[in-house]
């Protein structure tokens, strides 16, 4: 089964300068934990995560319309082409421990987002289902990827605009 049979679309996506208010809002609306971020011309730059947001809030004591998406949003976004089959997303999102993974088209224009839930969804009775269990099994798997907490000087010295760095997993993204 190709990704783009099971991929939402069309991607609600969001700007680097946009705030992460902004970003929230979309997954409040449209029942979604991430959001590709995007160019002008729609090609994937990163994704930011409901977790981003809220460790970005909570680290920085900043209110979320304050914190540009640029500044907390995952640079490095694994994605995933739509013509892949879904055991290639599967082990894509096993390896880079996602649960989500943004659907590009040739360009690395953002064309949907393929949820785990989705692949699970459609894999009972298909050959997909083991599969969809590795990839679970994967993602569970902790990872030692410690927060640096920015110090008071830190913090006053960047006027309150610090982010919070996330040490990268072997694969470099989260």
């Amino acid at each position: 089964m190709k990704v783009s049979e099971l991929m939402s679309s069309p991607a609600q996506t969001c700007a680097p300068q946009e705030s992460c208010h902004a970003a929230a809002q979309i997954m409040w609306e449209h029942d979604c934990g991430c959001v590709p971020v995007t160019d002008d011309e729609r090609r994937l730059v990163g994704v930011i995560t409901d977790r981003d947001i809220a460790m970005a809030a909570h680290l920085t004591g900043n209110a979320l319309g304050r914190i540009p998406v640029g500044q907390v949003m995952g640079s490095r976004a694994i994605s995933v082409d739509r013509d892949a089959s879904v055991h290639d997303a599967l082990e894509a999102m096993a390896d880079a421990q996602v649960l989500r993974l943004p659907v590009v088209d040739d360009g690395r224009h953002v064309v949907g987002v393929l949820a785990l839930s989705d692949a699970v969804l459609a894999a009972p009775g298909s050959k997909d289902a083991d599969d969809a269990i590795r990839t679970v099994a994967a993602i569970a798997k902790r990872r030692n990827a410690p927060v640096t907490i920015p110090s008071a000087a830190e913090t006053s010295r960047t006027q309150g605009r610090t982010t919070p760095q996330r040490a990268t997993s072997k694969s470099g993204s989260r």
